[in-house]
């Protein structure tokens, strides 16, 4: 059945390309020269900004001088709404972007300020358009991005062929979860960089690893610094808080760790909800909504592990190199989103729902199986597992971890 599975992805992919080849044969600029400014076209949360950073760094590396502007729709920040100007959130690596352009689906169908739009894109001048996409995206997502580009007078897109799409049939995910040839998001982001350069005949002699960071685990201080990100506004991917208690608890004691509690504002009351459950003495730090895009970068670089949820500062941690365990609920193929680097687990357990795709934050079968069958023990014996370059030992009472 795998077989035959990897068979209709590998037919639906050249359709795909096919489609794609011919919008870009008949619409695409063949005379382009070095850009001055390159619009790059990216819809997303604040942690799928964070994947694409590698690739914005390889763009800035080979066009030091341009000027590259992030078009995107403004349901971008909204966990960071308390920061002003929002704009900060994309200073997590900075000098990549110089300009941010902010549009709603609203300003593509008003007259006025589509038109107004317009005027402020023209304005840069733009001869180049990168799409930076998702892996495992529709082929209808990608030409939504063509038309957005026609009706925004931009040039025709690039890095719509920078990787395979899935078929819509939800049923085959179960499969396709196991295999190692899912593209992780980072390494989509990279090759639409990749075929822009192609397409400008510009092979850079900077290789990925440059884009990356890794950092080894093994760290003699005596200080153990764990970070944790506890929260999501998604309820399925929420693991229960008692358990996270429990987690913080047992490895205060066994390994004598200080903790720090990472979230953004609209997490307050989780956190304070999560602290009125961990006794005093357990040397927790708590800086949910306190820390802007950049600190919680500086932070994550200090800290020696990260325990998290499928999130924005688990890819954070992955940008810096700092070792994760990221607990993971089943809604969707986690090949594509886990934390990326040498040194992360990923926790989750099998369910028959899993790779439900829900768009709404909650369990359609009312279970929430997928994240609430994950143990406490499940968890410390990955935690331990990235930890046994800092401890002598491994604390008797889970020897069996």
């Amino acid at each position: 059945m795998l077989s035959l599975i990897n068979f209709i992805d590998r037919i639906y992919w050249v359709f795909c390309k096919l489609v794609l080849g011919f919008f870009e044969l008949i619409f695409s600029n063949k005379n382009i020269q070095s850009p001055k400014t390159i619009i790059v076209l990216r819809n997303c949360f604040f942690g799928d900004y964070v994947v694409t950073i590698p690739a914005l760094r390889k763009l800035r590396m080979v066009f030091p001088d341009a000027c590259i502007v992030l078009l995107v729709s403004t349901n971008f920040s909204r966990g960071w709404s308390h920061l002003t100007p929002d704009n900060t959130i994309f200073d997590i690596d900075p000098g990549l972007i110089d300009q941010v352009i902010r549009y709603t689906s609203k300003d593509l169908k008003n007259k006025v300020s589509r038109q107004a739009l317009r005027a402020r894109i023209s304005y840069l001048d733009p001869i180049v358009s990168l799409y930076i996409g998702y892996s495992g995206e529709s082929l209808l997502s990608r030409l939504k991005r063509i038309a957005l580009c026609s009706l925004l007078f931009l040039p025709f897109p690039n890095g719509l062929k920078s990787s395979p799409v899935l078929p819509a049939q939800k049923l085959f995910n179960r499969m396709r979860r196991d295999r190692n040839d899912i593209i992780h998001q980072y390494k989509t982001a990279l090759a639409s960089v990749n075929l822009l350069l192609k397409k400008l005949s510009l092979q850079s002699l900077l290789q990925e690893s440059a884009m990356l960071i890794t950092k080894s685990p093994v760290n003699l201080k005596s200080d153990l610094i764990i970070g944790l990100a506890p929260f999501s506004k998604q309820q399925v991917k929420q693991w229960p808080l008692d358990r996270f208690a429990e987690l913080i608890q047992h490895l205060a004691t066994n390994t004598g760790a200080r903790f720090e509690v990472y979230g953004a504002s609209v997490e307050l009351h989780m956190s304070d909800q999560l602290s009125s459950i961990i006794p005093a003495n357990n040397n927790v730090t708590y800086l949910c909504g306190v820390l802007s895009p950049f600190e919680l970068r500086k932070r994550l670089e200090a800290i020696d592990l990260l325990i998290c949820l499928d999130s924005g500062p688990m890819h954070v941690a992955s940008l810096v190199g700092t070792p994760v365990v990221a607990i993971f609920s089943q809604i969707t193929l986690h090949n594509f989103w886990r934390p990326w680097g040498t040194y992360n687990s990923v926790v989750c357990t099998d369910v028959q729902c899993a790779q439900c795709e829900t768009r709404t934050g909650v369990c359609p079968m009312g279970t929430r199986a997928c994240i609430d069958n994950i143990s406490v023990d499940e968890v410390k014996k990955q935690v331990y597992k990235m930890l046994n370059s800092k401890l002598k030992t491994i604390p008797a009472s889970d020897g069996n971890l």
